[in-house]
């Protein structure tokens, strides 16, 4: 089973990537977190079975997906797991930046559905087969 670290703070994309998910009909455990912290708390409790996979928003309230990024990067522990950027954003720093801190990848949040489905399908199986 593979196990992803969704980072988003839209009830709606988390609704959305969910169903794109389960009509993937991928063998995954989906986790969720709603903001940075909640993420933190996930990924630096020692407790915790790291994901396989993070699905980060940029535009997070309270703490930035790049911050998050930053800090998963300098982590020893967490540094090797793919980063894959889930954003609207389109701005050309943002994906720079992105890249710079560490992203494995970026996928846009299209308005087309099955593209969106399908780049997820894509880089899970592309990136689960990198996992330890």
């Amino acid at each position: 089973m593979i196990r992803l670290l969704l980072v988003e703070d839209n009830p709606g994309d988390i609704m959305l990537f969910k169903m794109a998910i389960d009509e993937l009909s991928l063998e995954v455990d989906i986790l969720t977190a709603n903001n940075g912290s909640e993420a933190f708390e996930i990924l630096f409790n020692e407790n915790n079975e790291l994901p396989n996979i993070i699905f980060l928003d940029l535009k997070l309230t309270k703490i930035s997906g790049l911050e998050i990024l930053e800090e998963i990067r300098c982590s020893h522990r967490l540094k090797r797991i793919p980063i894959i950027i889930l954003t609207s954003s389109n701005y050309e720093k943002d994906i720079y930046s992105s890249y710079s801190l560490g992203a494995n990848s970026f996928i846009y949040k299209v308005s087309d559905y099955h593209e969106f489905k399908y780049s997820l399908k894509s880089a899970i199986e592309y990136f689960s087969l990198t996992r330890n």
